[in-house]
């Protein structure tokens, strides 16, 4: 970055916009790492084998219990926690929760609202109707016996059959009313005070 002529030195601007902007996505890349990390530490799994009463104390149940309004919520299956990524721009990096994992429950939980009805929906069986796969082989007791299809008799059968077995359904849910539960918010608010602490020698090392 510093230039050297018989008259003395100098400062070479090219070279030192390009090291911050080398540096700046270093960084940046860090700083949503550190971010995200926090942010799905908020969110803890679920306590198992509770429910709480119309009064709000804990019981023991089968149901899914939620966290008290105003925390992070709660992960049952953990996908709300892997769905936290980051992206790198040119100059800014955007972190939380991903619409193809998730859909838009991560953006009701931080801002509080409603998440839409979802309608039944039918469910193509997966068979696989051929030697070495599996699908239905018989009837008995009005349902289907399904296992593994080893001959091209079996293969014929289970296509007649699959004709005949109709489809499953995937269960839709109500309307949802959730409160506010944020989780990326408070992250940054937890991860401030260090973010600037990332810049410290990046350009030079960038160089």
């Amino acid at each position: 970055m510093i230039g050297m002529t018989s008259r003395g030195q100098y400062l070479n601007p090219r070279f030192v916009i390009a090291a911050t902007r080398k540096a700046g996505r270093r960084v940046l890349s860090r700083q949503g790492a550190y971010v995200r990390g926090i942010a799905r530490r908020k969110i803890r799994r679920a306590p198992r084998g509770v429910t709480r009463d119309v009064h709000g104390r804990f019981q023991t149940g089968n149901e899914r219990v939620s966290s008290p309004p105003g925390t992070p919520p709660y992960t049952h299956t953990g996908a709300l926690k892997k769905s936290i990524i980051f992206g790198v721009g040119e100059d800014s990096v955007v972190i939380g929760p991903t619409y193809s994992e998730i859909g838009r429950i991560g953006h009701t939980h931080e801002f509080g609202g409603t998440e839409p009805a979802k309608r039944s929906r039918k469910r193509a069986n997966n068979w696989v109707l051929e030697i070495g796969g599996h699908g239905p082989v018989a009837i008995k007791n009005g349902k289907p016996v399904f296992a593994k299809l080893r001959t091209a008799a079996q293969v014929a059968r289970a296509r007649q059959l699959a004709k005949e077995i109709p489809g499953g359904m995937t269960q839709g849910k109500p309307r949802r009313r959730y409160p506010r539960r944020s989780f990326m918010g408070p992250a940054l608010d937890e991860a401030r005070p260090t973010l600037s602490k990332f810049w410290a020698n990046s350009v030079r090392s960038a160089g």
